[in-house]
């Protein structure tokens, strides 16, 4: 743990760097998936040693962010690295995290995104059609790449207050209801399980799940 501490307070490589060293290392040889293989191992390994030096409970999730890039299947191996290993102690792994709703409210805000489902509906359905292609094509990709390593991918669009709906059955209907069956239908007939999550009064919903 004391080497690892050690290694985790240097100053990380910038992207010219690491980009050199990839370029060399693959001019010497090195075919690029290997080299990313040895990569993400030890990533995998860092946030595995990290976990236990800095006393974190033993059931703490990881969250692995992928960007678009090449370096983004880094993040995809790493993910696959730490799947594996929590399968060999009998854990059930949950990924990737989607959602409709709440990425839209983080993007407007949530008193817009509440105004929006009264009194922009168009924009709202523009917007969620983009979310829901993103978010589709992210879901996609860890069901393909992650294959049997994933039991679980969770949906999560807090929709309740303590008392009611934040919006009416009508425009969930509408605008959410189609959606969120699409991305079950996806996720069981890669033989995986749904779970759903949110928050509040939200029992009209629950015929319509």
């Amino acid at each position: 743990s004391d080497r690892w501490r050690q290694q985790a307070a240097l100053a990380p490589m910038g992207a010219d760097a690491l980009r050199g060293a990839d370029a060399r290392a693959q001019r010497l040889g090195t075919p690029g998936d290997l080299l990313m293989e040895h990569a993400v191992t030890a990533v995998a390994a860092a946030a595995k040693a990290l976990r236990v030096s800095t006393d974190r409970p033993r059931g703490s999730l990881v969250l692995i962010l992928c960007g678009p890039g090449i370096y983004g299947g880094d993040g995809l191996v790493a993910a696959r690295r730490l799947a594996e290993r929590a399968r060999a102690f009998g854990f059930a792994t949950i990924g990737p995290w989607i959602s409709h709703f709440e990425i839209y409210c983080h993007l407007r805000g949530m008193e817009n995104a509440l105004m929006d489902v009264v009194s922009e509906p168009e924009f709202l359905e523009a917007t969620l059609h983009r979310i829901d292609e993103i978010q589709t094509m992210m879901l996609e990709r860890f069901l393909s790449e992650l294959g049997d390593l994933i039991d679980i991918v969770f949906i999560s669009d807090d929709m309740g207050t303590q008392d009611s709906q934040l919006i009416s059955l009508e425009a969930w209907r509408e605008h959410f209801q189609k959606r969120l069956t699409g991305w079950c239908e996806r996720i069981h007939a890669h033989g995986k399980k749904v779970l759903f999550h949110t928050d509040g009064a939200a029992s009209a919903f629950l015929p319509g799940l």
